[in-house]
C-alpha cells in the first residue's frame, strides 16, 4: 500500500514539475524581434545596391537576359534580370553596364536581380 502512495504522489510531482511555466521561444506582439522576422519573411529582397558592373548576355535559344559578374575569369557570376522587358535591357547585349540593382535571389554563382537604374554604358572594347 505504502509503494503506491509513493509512486502516485511521485507521478504528482512530475506533472507538477512539467506544468511549471517556462519562457516561450515564440515571438509576441510588439517585441523588436518579431519584426526583425517579419521583415525577413515577407519581403525577400535585399536593399538595393549600387555599383554593380557587368555584362549584359542572352544566350542562344534562351530568351532570358543576363547579367554577368566577373565576365572575364572563371568565376562568373549570372543574374537573372527580371526586369529586363520593362528598361528594353536587350539591346544592350553583349555591352557593360554600371547599375543600380534590388538582389531578389542570391545564391554563390546564380540569382535573380532587378535592375533599378542604368548608371553607365560601355562597349568591351572600352572596359579594356
Amino acid at each position: 500500500m505504502m509503494g503506491k502512495r509513493f509512486l502516485v504522489f511521485l507521478l504528482a510531482g512530475m506533472v507538477f514539475v512539467g506544468c511549471e511555466k517556462k519562457p516561450t521561444p515564440y515571438l509576441r506582439n510588439g517585441d523588436a524581434s518579431l519584426e526583425e522576422y517579419r521583415h525577413k519573411v515577407t519581403s525577400p529582397v535585399k536593399p538595393v545596391e549600387q555599383g554593380w558592373r557587368g555584362l549584359v548576355k542572352i544566350y542562344e535559344g534562351n530568351p532570358t537576359v543576363y547579367f554577368i559578374l566577373n565576365w572575364t575569369t572563371r568565376s562568373q557570376r549570372a543574374f537573372e534580370v527580371v526586369n529586363a522587358d520593362k528598361i528594353n535591357l536587350r539591346q544592350y547585349a553583349g555591352k557593360i553596364l554600371t547599375v543600380k540593382v534590388e538582389v531578389i535571389e542570391e545564391q554563390p554563382y546564380s540569382g535573380k536581380i532587378r535592375i533599378i537604374e542604368i548608371l553607365k554604358i560601355e562597349t568591351e572594347e572600352q572596359a579594356k
